[in-house]
């Protein structure tokens, strides 16, 4: 019961962030030689 009610709510708040935000796009870099430094803006 607990999980089908986390499930249900789980399923709700991704549901309200999609009608809220919309589409949100990540564009992760290609990073085939390891060289990528992470960077907080």
């Amino acid at each position: 019961m607990k999980n089908m009610f986390r499930d249900v709510l789980q399923e709700a708040l991704e549901t309200e962030m999609d009608s809220e935000l919309g589409a949100v796009e990540v564009n992760i870099p290609r990073d085939r030689n390891s060289e990528f430094e992470p960077k907080i803006n």
